[in-house]
């Protein structure tokens, strides 16, 4: 099911979690997760629809569409890009 066409604020974006592309695993007790950005805010210069981001799961609001879990995340909580999956 594609992402909700809902309109974002700036700075926002819906993700899905995944694996990081790299191999990197998040270990221990820590708020960090992976996931793919599948619905952006036009302006951002840095991260796109399809990348898989390292961010805050910890300060992001969850919620469900059909099946698929989404996380609101500001772009000021990511911590790190790994660009699109080869």
């Amino acid at each position: 099911m594609p992402a909700p066409a809902i309109i974002l604020s700036k700075g926002q974006m819906l993700v899905t979690k995944s694996g990081s592309i790299l191999g990197i695993l998040p270990i221990g007790n820590n708020q960090y997760s992976f996931g793919t950005v599948a619905l952006i805010y036009d302006t951002s210069n840095d991260i796109a629809e399809g990348d898989t981001i390292l961010f805050n799961s910890k300060t992001s609001d969850t919620f469900m569409y059909g099946s698929t879990v989404y996380y609101l995340v500001e772009e000021k909580n990511v911590a790190g890009n790994e660009g699109v999956a080869p």
